[in-house]
């Protein structure tokens, strides 16, 4: 198949002509393709040159070069095991968390690449909940480190059961074979996630948003940042300063601003609290235990173990 660069207006325009035409694609983020004529156009803004199997170097998105790097890992694999009845692991999401508007000092503190950080020390099989497997992600995770957006990609394509195909502007979801689909890791890196935002609010965090933690003063952040440094989590202090914390996704901290806060915007403050607090001490054993395992001589692990 042949690799086209396009503007996100050529791309644009490229799906007007195929709908137009009656032609039958396939659309991802940032790619278009379709087979009829033999072309994958990828938007040139987030493309990169990227080594495919055979070690050739050519222009793939963020999502194709996970793919690539998971394919080289796990040369031949078929399939994840998992059973019918773990889809409902795709489930879980990550952590949400706002009360009420605030106004005052603060600091907002974020995990450094946090999927990334995560699934490093995990494996492509993990059972859930708190198992072991055998297929490591640390390659996986080594190859992407640089490029946020492909590393990120990974965690997408670990749930993705379905692709968006279309013909004469009618869009309809079809089901997909996917070798490297795994509930298991998929939930386990959410409930480390809810462990981390339980210990956040734990320590008096006023918002969170997935791997971002906003605290009202110093000291509540300063108790948080010495939990995240005991358990090797590496991290980064965003911004600090004066806090204008709206509503969901609508605030200001020192510089940053977000969209929604910048437009001026004004909706309701729904509160909201995905927060799993239950075994949220048993993730944290259980996320040092696999950076343990991690730093241990190749060689020396347990091999897979069944879930608890």
């Amino acid at each position: 198949m042949h690799t086209e660069l396009m503007t996100e207006s050529e791309l644009k325009a490229l799906v007007e002509e195929l709908s137009r035409r009656g032609v039958w694609y396939t659309l991802g983020l940032s790619v278009v393709t379709c087979k009829a004529l033999n072309v994958r156009a990828i938007d040139v803004n987030v493309a990169k040159t990227w080594p495919n199997l055979a070690g050739d170097r050519e222009p793939m998105s963020p999502g194709q070069a996970a793919k690539t790097e998971l394919a080289r890992a796990f040369p031949g694999l078929r399939r994840v095991g998992w059973r019918r009845d773990h889809v409902k692991l795709f489930d879980w999401r990550s952590p949400l968390y706002f009360d009420v508007p605030y106004q005052g000092a603060g600091v907002y503190v974020d995990l450094k690449a946090a999927y990334c950080q995560i699934y490093r020390n995990l494996w492509l099989d993990t059972p859930f909940p708190r198992g072991f497997g055998t297929l490591s992600l640390s390659p996986v995770a080594d190859s992407l480190q640089d490029w946020k957006a492909a590393r990120n990609a990974v965690m997408g394509i670990v749930r993705s059961r379905t692709i968006t195909g279309c013909r004469s502007g009618k869009r309809q979801e079809i089901s997909v074979t996917n070798h490297f689909l795994s509930p298991g890791l998929w939930a386990t890196v959410q409930a480390i996630l809810h462990a981390v935002a339980t210990t956040a609010l734990e320590h008096g965090a006023i918002y969170i948003n997935t791997d971002g933690y906003m605290f009202p003063d110093y000291e509540k952040a300063l108790g948080f940042l010495d939990f995240l440094n005991d358990l090797n989590l590496k991290h980064e202090i965003r911004d600090s300063g004066v806090i204008d914390l709206r509503g969901w996704n609508n605030y200001q901290i020192g510089r940053t601003s977000t969209a929604l806060y910048r437009m001026g915007r004004s909706l309701p403050n729904e509160k909201i609290n995905n927060v799993k607090t239950g075994d949220a001490g048993r993730w944290l054993q259980y996320l040092r235990r696999t950076h343990t395992l991690a730093m241990a001589p190749a060689g020396n692990g347990a091999g897979a173990t069944k879930p608890e």
